[in-house]
C-alpha cells in the first residue's frame, strides 16, 4: 500500500464499479489519500446516499490516477487533508 493512491474499497462495493472504470483504479497501487479521500473525510457520514456518492467517489479516484499522481498533487491532497482533520 502507497501513502496517496485510491483507498481499497470492499469487493462488493468494487463490483458496482463499471468494468473500465474498476480497471483504472485497480491498476495502481492502493493508498491513504486521494482526491476521494479528501471530499468524503467523514465517511461515516454518507450511508443514505450510497450508490450516488460511490459513484462521485470512483469519478474522483479516477481523476487522481488521470493526473499522473505526481509530487505537487500529493503534496496539496496531504495539505488540504491535514487542514480538514485540524478543522473538525
Amino acid at each position: 500500500m502507497a501513502f496517496f493512491g485510491p483507498r481499497p474499497e470492499e469487493l462488493k462495493d468494487i463490483l458496482l464499479i463499471p468494468e473500465e472504470e474498476r480497471k483504472i483504479i485497480l491498476s495502481v497501487k492502493p493508498g491513504l489519500l486521494d482526491l476521494a479521500t479528501l471530499h468524503f473525510i467523514r465517511e461515516n457520514d454518507m450511508r443514505e446516499n450510497y450508490l450516488a456518492i460511490s459513484r462521485l467517489k470512483t469519478k474522483l479516484q479516477i481523476l487522481y490516477i488521470i493526473q499522473k499522481r505526481n509530487w505537487l498533487l500529493n503534496l496539496k491532497i496531504l495539505c488540504k487533508a491535514l487542514l480538514k482533520l485540524l478543522k473538525k
